[in-house]
């Protein structure tokens, strides 16, 4: 079994571990290849774990990234009205508004729930 797993969501990959160590190696190898740390190494009860952002995804509409993990959406982009605007595309279709648009250190973000979206349905 791997002493580290890499999870990788939309424009951000979590890399997390048992072993400290294992998982500040594979950090410094993302860092190495062009990964931003966002999150330092923390505890996170029995396993270590850190946030890093791809630096060579490409945004999408209006310079925002959407990102999903499970049912969550997090839309992360420049400005207030950007993340508004690519917000409503995804109202559009169902999602639900959970939090924001809100500033942070990395820009705007909003989060919004599918969990009553049917993928299934022609739109």
């Amino acid at each position: 079994m791997d002493p580290v797993k890499v999870a990788i969501l939309g424009t951000h990959t979590m890399v997390s571990g048992a072993d400290k160590p294992a998982v500040e190696a594979k950090v410094a190898e993302l860092v190495s290849t062009g990964a931003k740390l966002v999150s330092k190494i923390e505890s996170l009860g029995r396993n270590w774990v850190a946030t890093l952002e791809d630096r060579t995804a490409a945004p999408d509409v209006d310079g925002c990234r959407v990102a999903r993990l499970g049912l969550q959406v997090i839309v992360t982009g420049p400005d207030r009205v950007a993340v508004q605007k690519r917000a409503q595309q995804l109202m559009k279709e169902g999602a639900l508004l959970k939090s924001g648009p809100q500033e942070n250190t990395n820009g705007w973000s909003a989060v919004l729930d599918e969990g009553g979206v049917d993928k299934t349905a022609p739109r």
